[in-house]
């Protein structure tokens, strides 16, 4: 609420990633809320005043939490192959990999085995992550794709009208109880 009063939002708020990254690159907007998947979007070169930074608390009573984007693999329970699967998987995830992968693109490499030659906001964004005292991951990531659309479009909702909070944290709660029940149950 804090950066909603204080006109941090503009409006109409963006409806599309490519709309948000387009105010940001060419100087319309000064920050985009979101990870670090912008570099590769804007395709933003070294030299570009964009970088990682830890936002002022909101309550210094609360734990501080970090927002992280992890992608991760996976192997099925039930998979035909389990041996190669993991034998792929191994592949994937060593430290060549991970360095031609960041060649392609640029995104943080959460395992010091990998130098890929960050760029130096790269570097700050991997100290930021060890520096966390807790790690989350956002509604949309961590939800099926029903669940994340209505987190999404709760959020515009928000935006849209910032004194609409307690019926918008009311159809959150419904949503999340509709997917997944009882808290601790």
């Amino acid at each position: 609420r804090q950066l909603v009063d204080a006109g941090c939002y503009e409006e109409p708020v963006p409806q599309a990633y490519s709309d948000a990254i387009g105010r940001l690159s060419d100087g319309r907007a000064a920050m985009l809320n979101l990870g670090e998947w912008i570099y590769e979007s804007a395709l933003l070169a070294d030299g570009d005043p964009v970088d990682f930074f830890r936002p002022p608390p909101i309550d210094p009573d609360l734990p501080r939490s970090d927002i992280v984007l992890v992608y991760g693999l996976a192997i099925p329970a039930d998979a035909d192959h389990p041996e190669e699967a993991g034998e792929l998987l191994r592949r994937l995830v060593s430290r060549e990999a991970l360095e031609r992968g960041y060649q392609t693109v640029p995104r943080v490499v959460l395992d010091r085995r990998v130098q890929p030659g960050y760029l130096p906001r790269h570097e700050k964004g991997l100290e930021l992550f060890e520096d966390a005292e807790h790690l989350v991951e956002l509604w949309e990531f961590a939800a099926t794709s029903p669940q994340a659309d209505i987190g999404l479009d709760l959020f515009t909702a928000y935006l849209a009208d910032p004194d609409a909070l307690e019926a918008l944290l009311a159809a959150a709660e419904d949503a999340r109880s509709g997917a997944y029940g009882a808290p601790g149950g």
